[in-house]
C-alpha cells in the first residue's frame, strides 16, 4: 500500500507507444496535464541523455503517484511498453500506484483475453524469447491485471 506522508516526484508516468500515439494523443494528454499543474514524466523530456533507459523509466514509475498506461495498436508490440506494465503492476500491487487506463482504438476484451493481433504479438514473443518464457508470462498477467481496470475508451483519437 502507499508509504504514509510520502513524497513523490511525479504526480503521473505515462505508459504508451510512440509509435503510434507520441506526436498526437500522448503529446497533448502531457501538455495538458502540465498547464494544470500535474507534474507528468514522460520519456521525451524526463530521460537524460547517455543514461540507462529502463533504470530511469522504472525510476520515474516507483517515483509517481499515478500511471496512465495508452493502450495504442502498437502498445504490445512493444517490449519495452510492457516492461513498463510489469513494472506498473508491481508498484500498484506493493504501493498502492493508481493506474489510469485508456483504451485508444483497441478492443479492451482483446487485451484481457490476449486475441486478435494481441494473441499475434504474444505468438511472435514465445517464439523470439524462448529462454524468457517467464518474462512473457509476466507481460501476460501484467496486460490482463491492468486492461482489467476501468477506463477511458477513444475511438478515433488521431482524428481529435
Amino acid at each position: 500500500m502507499e508509504e504514509e506522508g510520502k513524497k513523490y516526484e511525479n504526480d503521473v508516468f505515462l505508459s504508451f507507444s510512440g509509435e503510434d500515439t507520441r506526436k498526437n494523443f500522448t503529446e497533448d494528454l502531457y501538455q495538458d496535464l502540465m498547464k494544470n499543474g500535474i507534474k507528468t514524466f514522460i520519456d521525451d523530456y524526463d530521460l537524460g541523455r547517455g543514461k540507462e533507459i529502463a533504470k530511469d523509466l522504472f525510476k520515474g514509475i516507483g517515483e509517481s503517484k499515478s500511471a496512465i498506461v495508452v493502450f495504442s495498436e502498437k502498445y504490445v508490440f512493444s517490449s519495452w511498453c510492457l516492461d513498463e506494465l510489469v513494472r506498473i503492476d508491481q508498484c500498484r500491487e506493493e504501493n498502492g500506484l493508481i493506474v489510469f487506463p485508456v483504451f485508444c482504438d483497441v478492443d479492451r476484451s482483446h487485451l484481457i483475453n490476449q486475441e486478435g493481433k494481441v494473441k499475434d504479438a504474444f505468438d511472435k514473443y514465445e517464439e523470439t524469447f524462448k529462454d524468457k518464457a517467464q518474462t512473457v508470462k509476466q507481460w501476460r498477467e501484467a496486460l490482463t491485471r491492468i486492461a482489467n481496470i476501468d477506463g477511458r475508451h477513444l475511438k478515433d483519437y488521431r482524428y481529435v
